[in-house]
């Protein structure tokens, strides 16, 4: 944990760095994960004043979406549609290991197409043993969306996308949540309780 004075002073750096770059207009991921409407995405993807969200299916049917709650220890944002899914994607909790293969899923600038790009795990036990790093291609079109095992699992959610970078710009170092660290937190997103920076 930061002391206060630096904690403000690394709060008024992102926020100044935000102003000075913001995040391009365009389309952002996240992965339906109940039956209930909810979707998992990036904090980051909802950051600031926003006014409305609309979240688009791979059928091309909109729904407007609430935000339950924000987890800014993990970059995480738990939305919520009027809808109820059945289709949910597999998931893998057992934590992989650096050298093990994933898939990451995201959108173009278009909203027609996807993108999909390959790696491997890097690092693990990153930001406090919260997040795993990949060298996966990531950029704006990937925040919030899946990460796969290499059988298609899910593994967990892309995170801490760089504001610093353009849109198509890569620097071989990505990190995401993962399923074990998301089943912690969901419970308490669950109820509309925030979680804050450690």
């Amino acid at each position: 944990t930061l002391p206060p004075s630096q904690r403000e002073d690394w709060e008024n750096f992102l926020q100044k760095s935000l102003e000075n770059n913001p995040r391009p207009t365009a389309p952002v991921s996240g992965v339906i994960i109940s039956s209930r409407g909810e979707i998992l995405t990036s904090a980051y993807n909802v950051a600031g004043e926003i006014t409305k969200i609309t979240v688009t299916l791979k059928d091309g049917q909109n729904f407007p979406a609430e935000i339950v709650a924000i987890d800014e220890a993990d970059d995480l944002a738990l939305l919520k549609i009027p809808l109820s899914p059945t289709l949910f994607p597999e998931r893998n909790e057992i934590p992989l290991k650096p050298g093990a293969w994933v898939v990451v899923v995201g959108r173009s600038e278009s909203f027609e197409c996807h993108t999909l790009t390959t790696g491997i795990v890097s690092a693990s036990h990153r930001f406090k043993e919260r997040s795993l790093q990949i060298d996966a291609m990531v950029n704006y079109g990937n925040a919030g969306g899946a990460v796969a095992d290499i059988l298609g699992n899910w593994i967990g959610i892309i995170s801490r996308v760089s504001h610093y970078s353009k849109a198509g710009q890569n620097s071989g170092v990505g990190f995401f949540v993962p399923i074990s660290q998301i089943a912690k937190v969901l419970p308490t997103l669950r109820k509309g309780k925030n979680i804050p920076l450690p």
